[in-house]
């Protein structure tokens, strides 16, 4: 008998009510013929392929049974088939012609009438034919897959566990046809009905299985092949469980319009681990469940009610190359999932991705079975426009015949949904102005009031935390920031294939590591039709800025970066927009509140609300240091506020550089009166962090008509005090500060000032045992005795021995032996001379000098005679005191253990005497001396250390505290303290910092001090690599690497080296563009 022959027989047995025994006769007879098909489970691209096959295979005769089939219930092979079986009650049909044929049962649950069909992949009929010619003619009303699976959440998951799909995607390997094909989504209501609780498994008490909510994968490939494992994982990270048996179930239903869902038990999981779950005890779990629902809900009925409930839904498509984003995304779908909160905000300079994010998060949230709405509210500017958008997006029930538009309304709607239910609210700016925040958060406050079923996703430029946090208390804040480096070089790589590692990462940064910046970049560089190689290298030579690069006129309106940050500028007050503006005149990106306050304009009460406003509309960010509010200014931003102060607002740009100028020239000035009176470690912590600011200040203000007088000033009794600040690493910058002091001076034609900042500049000269400088040093020597001889009116008493004791010092360290006579007589003669505050620091350093030398030549009472001076001069510094008694040989180290502990406290100070004391000793071979102030810097490097490791800013100290101790020690033992160093700023800054590079670089010199050049080499670019990245200071890194490859005799690479430095610094001269203010 043919199929249709068989159905026929049903409905006639059916209509005359015909017992279940005349049914039973059918049991022998064939469902179907054996076709002609091969046996092939079908993959992907079967969903394109059923919707085409309208017909069966010509041997596949067709299927008819009972058309009020409320339920079909698949499974996949004969043990899951039986136990399914057993819960049926009522009629059953079954074709058995071979052990391998599809098999059908009728039967209830419930008030539901099922259908049973068995598909196995072992069929000769193809699956997806098989079950597409089944829903056609059955027509249910649900499709429910039931069975075992893989889990993949071992983790968290248990085995026998329950998982429900509320989306299955179909994976084939990457580089195979069709790599990963669209999401289907399983249907909610299904979703919701099964998403239930009250459920205690088949065996209560001894099996108590949970179940789960997510994504499902259908893959046919074996996953104990590691490569489709890490792929799967990769691809589908929110996957909760993997299917190898119902891609043609799947394909066959996304293709019917069905609702379906597959409702299946962990019986293994995905990574292969050992488990001791069974097939049939995980079935079992899985058909239990499925009865169990089955039994409270009436299918039919549960399916209009919630078609009626539950408004319809578009979400919007993800953002294409969307990456980098997962932390941020778990953290809002863990907050909105758990219930813990009902309102989740997302906040963020413009162009940073929220919206990407909120996206994403909808499918997440969708994946896992919510109701979602997304909502954008770019044009919805009142609280009115917001009611009548949130009426127009939730319509009233059917037969509602209350007033259309209320937000009752709506809240009649959301609460009558029978899911959970997350309402994106994306470009919420304008609803959280000061003057309609009031009405829109009553709005919400009555919306989750009366809906417990509703959560809220609100996505904003500005922080909402001061609007939320006296009205609602349980939210949660997400602020996107940039892009970590490894995610944006990977968008990137993505955007441009072709472009190698280092130019991803080169991009990425240029970029701010923000996603519309990369995208706009590498669109750029596309349109250019150059490869990156050359887009990057014509760029670095011109004089364009990253910010018109990414600012392309010819791009919609919406998409121009310019118009993006205009969009937020726009929003400001006067008053903040002026603020925003103003703190575009500071040199990086980082600077500390006070500084702020002092830049904008206007009383310091309002510049601190403007502060506060522009943090909360996220265009500045703040973070917490250890005494100061530290604020920051993302890259692309900050050329941003530049662009409007050269081109819209010229005079607020004008001005708040005089007043950053005026800020930071006495800064200095206060910071040298801080260092003379003894505070030397509070001084140094604070002139590190602007350290590159004061010395952008000095060099720029010496021009400016407004503070230049002031800056010459502050360089004439501040040398000293910058001398041992930019010792290490800046030196030549401080000689550069101190040339173009002089002659800035020269030009106003001051005399007096002229003489101070003359000596100031030697005291860089002081200690160098360089032939050329040493000249250079008598020349200028010479020069300011000239002035002296010249003006002795104008010239001070003290100002001459000022220039005595640096002139002193001078001779007594020259090469030279017979200068030591005079050096002794000058440094005398100038320590007589000194009485101001401003030098006695400088008395009791050069009294302390001649105490050392006396003591070296047996002078006793010469060198205690001066050693009792400089003891007098510190005495209200005991750290000071006990650091001159110490090396003086004036007891032991445990016996002043006391005493050091003051010394420890102020490192700096101590650091510029023993920098001087140090050459001193290494002239004349002092090692008793030179031993002492290896113990008391050691001990300082104990200490800062141990700070180092509870506050970072003591890590510069730290490292300047290993530099001195080189200049002390022998090069092996002073060169472990550089490696502990290096370990130190690793394991706090990372490898990519300045401070490591400098480190690293501070190990090469000591390296090629002796001879081990291959070891300094190596250590070199290492230092180079870190600096390119950061857009360090790589000039000096080309020309000692192009030093050390000479020394190797590869005299090609130190040649192109050289010429790399050249290069560099002929560009950095060219973009210099200093300005008079």
């Amino acid at each position: 008998m043919s199929s249709a022959a068989i159905f026929e027989k049903i409905e006639e047995i059916q209509e005359k009510k015909h017992t279940a025994a005349e049914i039973a006769k059918l049991k022998s007879m064939q469902l179907c013929p054996e076709p002609e098909t091969e046996d092939v489970e079908p993959g992907p691209s079967a969903v394109a392929e059923i919707s085409e096959n309208t017909k069966p295979h010509e041997e596949l005769e067709h299927i008819s049974a009972d058309k009020t089939v409320d339920v079909l219930l698949v499974t996949t092979d004969d043990e899951e088939f039986t136990l399914a079986h057993e819960i049926l009650k009522g009629r059953q049909i079954v074709a058995d012609n071979g052990p391998n044929q599809g098999q059908l049962c009728l039967g209830e649950i419930g008030k539901n009438k099922i259908a049973l069909l068995k598909a196995s992949p072992r069929e000769t009929v193809r699956v997806d034919v098989l079950c597409a010619k089944t829903i056609q003619n059955l027509e249910p009303k649900a499709i429910v897959s039931v069975g075992v699976c893989s889990g993949t959440k071992e983790n968290v998951h248990h085995l026998r566990d329950v998982l429900i799909s509320s989306q299955v995607d179909f994976y084939n390997p990457v580089g195979e046809k069709s790599p990963k094909l669209a999401v289907h989504d399983c249907n909610l209501a299904l979703i919701t009905l099964f998403d239930q609780a009250g459920w205690y498994g088949p065996k209560p008490g001894v099996v108590d299985p949970e179940r789960h909510v997510g994504q499902i994968v259908c893959a046919a490939q074996d996953m104990s092949n590691t490569a489709y494992k890490d792929e799967v994982g990769l691809l589908y990270p929110d996957a909760i469980g993997v299917d190898k048996q119902s891609g043609g179930l799947f394909a066959s239903c996304k293709t019917s319009g069905v609702p379906w869902l597959s409702c299946k038990a962990i019986t293994a999981w995905i990574s292969g681990r050992e488990n001791s779950g069974s097939h049939s005890s995980g079935a079992e779990v899985s058909i239990s469940y499925v009865e169990h629902v089955l039994k409270k809900c009436y299918i039919p009925e549960k399916l209009k009610e919630f078609e009626k409930a539950i408004p319809k839904t578009v979400l919007p498509d993800m953002v294409p190359n969307f990456t980098g984003r997962d932390s941020e995304c778990k953290e809002i779908v863990h907050s909105l999932t758990s219930k813990t909160k009902r309102i989740v905000t997302i906040s963020g300079p413009p162009g940073f991705g929220k919206t990407s994010v909120a996206k994403a998060v909808c499918h997440h949230l969708k994946r896992q079975g919510l109701a979602v709405y997304y909502l954008s509210l770019i044009d919805v500017k009142s609280s009115k426009d917001f009611e009548s958008e949130l009426v127009n997006s939730f319509p009233p029930k059917a037969g509602d015949k209350r007033p259309p538009k209320s937000i009752d309304q709506v809240c009649r709607v959301l609460s009558g949904i029978p899911a959970d239910v997350s309402i994106v609210l994306d470009n919420a700016d304008y609803l959280f102005e000061q003057q309609t925040s009031h009405e829109v958060l009553n709005l919400l406050r009555k919306i989750l009031d009366h809906c417990e079923n509703v959560n809220l996703l609100c996505i904003t430029r500005m922080n909402l935390d001061i609007v939320l946090r006296n009205s609602i208390q349980d939210y949660v804040s997400i602020t996107i920031v940039p892009l970590d480096a490894d995610s944006s070089a990977k968008l990137v790589k993505e955007l441009l294939p072709e472009a190698n590692a280092s130019e991803c990462s080169t991009i990425a940064k240029m970029s701010g590591h923000v996603p519309l910046a990369i995208k706009l970049f590498c669109g750029s560089i596309k349109d250019d039709g150059k490869n990156p190689t050359q887009f990057l290298d014509e760029f670095h030579h011109s004089s364009q800025n990253v910010f018109d690069l990414l600012d392309d006129p010819d791009l919609p309106s919406d998409e121009r970066l310019k118009n993006v940050f205009d969009s937020s500028f726009v929003g400001l007050s006067q008053v903040e927009q002026e603020a925003f503006v103003s703190l575009s005149v500071f040199v990086g990106e980082t600077f500390d509140e006070k500084a702020a306050v002092n830049i904008i304009d206007g009383a310091k009460t309002q510049a601190r609300i403007a502060l506060r406003g522009l943090k909360r509309k996220c265009l500045i960010a703040s973070t917490k240091s250890t005494e100061e509010n530290i604020l920051s200014f993302h890259p692309l931003i900050k050329s941003f506020a530049v662009e409007k102060a050269k081109c819209d607002m010229k005079e607020v740009g004008r001005q708040a550089q005089i007043r950053f100028l005026r800020h930071y020239v006495q800064l200095c000035k206060d910071l040298n009166e801080e260092f003379l009176a003894g505070d030397s470690l509070t001084t140094f912590l604070k002139f590190e962090f602007d350290k590159k600011v004061i010395l952008h200040c000095l060099v720029q203000g010496l021009s400016s008509k407004n503070v230049g007088e002031d800056i010459l000033d502050v360089l004439a009794a501040a040398d000293l005090f910058l001398d041992t600040m930019f010792y290490f690493g800046y030196a030549l910058d401080y000689d550069d500060v101190y040339k173009l002091a002089v002659e800035k001076a020269k030009e106003r034609r001051d005399v007096v000032a002229t003489h101070q900042l003359l000596l100031g500049r030697l005291l860089f000269f002081i200690s160098s045992s360089n032939k050329n400088r040493r000249q250079k040093a008598n020349d200028l020597f010479d020069e300011a005795k000239k002035i002296e001889d010249e003006n002795r009116l104008l010239i001070s008493e003290e100002a001459k021995g000022k220039r005595m004791c640096y002139q002193g010092m001078f001779l007594l360290l020259s090469p030279d032996k017979d200068c030591t006579a005079l050096a002794v007589e000058t440094l005398e003669r100038g320590i007589n001379l000194l009485s101001s505050r401003n030098t006695m620091m400088l008395k009791a350093l050069s009294s302390q000098v001649l105490a050392v030398y006396f003591r070296y030549i047996r002078n006793v009472e010469k060198s205690s005679h001066f050693h009792e001076l400089a003891i007098t001069i510190c005495e209200d510094r005991r750290y000071l005191q006990a650091f001159l008694l110490f090396i003086n040989e004036v007891g032991c180290l445990e016996a002043m253990e006391t005493e050091f502990q003051a010394t420890r406290s102020q490192p700096a100070l101590v650091l510029a005497f023993t920098l001087l004391i140090g050459c001193l000793g290494r002239r004349y071979d002092m090692t008793d001396t030179l031993e002492r102030l290896a113990v008391v810097v050691s001990e300082m490097e104990k200490d800062t250390e141990e700070k180092a490791k509870q506050d970072s800013s003591y890590f510069p100290m730290l490292y300047y505290i290993c530099r001195t101790l080189l200049k002390l020690r022998k090069p092996e033992k002073a060169y472990s303290a550089l490696e502990s160093a290096l370990e130190n700023a690793r394991a706090e800054y990372g490898e990519e910092h300045e401070q490591t590079a400098k480190i690293l670089y501070s190990m090469a010199i000591e390296k090629s001090k002796v001879k081990d050049h291959h070891s300094a080499l190596c250590l070199y670019r290492q230092a180079l690599k870190i600096r390119e990245k950061l857009g360090g200071k790589v000039v000096s890194s080309y020309h000692k690497i192009g030093l050390t490859l000479t020394e190797l005799k590869d005299y090609q690479g130190a040649l192109q080296a050289h010429e790399k430095a050249l290069r560099l610094s002929l560009e950095l001269v060219r973009k210099q563009n200093p300005v008079g203010i």
